[in-house]
């Protein structure tokens, strides 16, 4: 009896350890998975950093800096200094009449 309960047991603690180092709750494809997620968060983590530094440049810029505000309304918002006269040149979109 020994000798065919053996076999079967032994083959059952080795599926069992199987998918107990593989599967699971802590087997080695859920570590993968959080390794793979935790290296994507560390990559958008630093882009928002970067970002964050690259705001704040901007606002010591418009807290500071008249030149900066002066483009930024001539640019962004078509302002200009009293007298002055502002020209608007409209792009037309690109279309297969256009192009005719």
């Amino acid at each position: 009896m020994t000798s065919r309960f053996f076999p079967k047991t032994s083959c059952g603690i080795l599926l069992y350890l199987a998918y107990t180092y593989f599967g699971g709750s802590s087997g080695l494809i859920r570590f993968w998975r959080l390794h793979q997620t935790r290296s994507a968060l560390e990559r958008e983590i630093t882009t928002l950093q970067v970002r964050q530094d690259s705001l704040r440049q901007v606002i010591k810029l418009l807290e500071h800096d008249t030149t900066y505000i002066e483009k930024v309304a001539r640019e962004r918002y078509q302002m200009g200094k009293p007298g002055e006269t502002i020209y608007s040149i409209v792009k037309q979109p690109k279309s297969e009449e256009a192009k005719k």
